[in-house]
């Protein structure tokens, strides 16, 4: 499994960030914000925890 992490200190930008995964990314993507980071795995579905 794929998995990127993308620093995120500004929970603005993570607020815009999350607009442009749920409107962009493939369906079978996953991701999660946890201390600052956004982790983004490939999934067989697309499921947003907040931790």
């Amino acid at each position: 499994m794929q998995q990127v992490v993308l620093p995120i200190k500004d929970s603005n930008v993570l607020e815009e960030v999350q607009k442009v995964l749920v409107q962009k990314l493939p369906q079978y993507l996953h991701y999660r914000y946890q201390g600052s980071h956004l982790y983004i795995q490939k999934t067989t579905s697309f499921i947003y925890h907040q931790y």
